[in-house]
């Protein structure tokens, strides 16, 4: 140990990593939960399998994020078996 312009300076032999002064963390970096289920390709499969599922006069409602190409979405959704197709950004306007 020795001292520069009142700084004390500690000097050691040993080169230490960051990994050591670090803890080992607790948590699962790679969460997962396994399903059986099957895979529905793209959002015409979607449409189809929602409209083979939903009794007529049902509902269907698809919530998104901002970012999501809405006039691709609307596009597809035209294709989807519903009577009734609602977007509501065109309730806003």
């Amino acid at each position: 140990m020795s001292s520069v312009d009142g700084y004390t300076i500690f000097v050691s032999n040993k080169i230490h990593t960051a990994s050591e002064n670090m803890r080992k963390s607790n948590y699962d970096k790679f969460p997962s939960t396994a399903i059986e289920a099957r895979l529905i390709k793209g959002w015409l499969g979607i449409g189809e399998e929602l409209g083979a599922k939903t009794p007529t006069g049902g509902v269907c409602v698809i919530e998104c994020y901002q970012g999501v190409y809405m006039e691709l979405l609307g596009a597809v959704v035209t294709r989807f078996p519903f009577d009734l197709k609602i977007n509501s950004d065109d309730l806003f306007k």
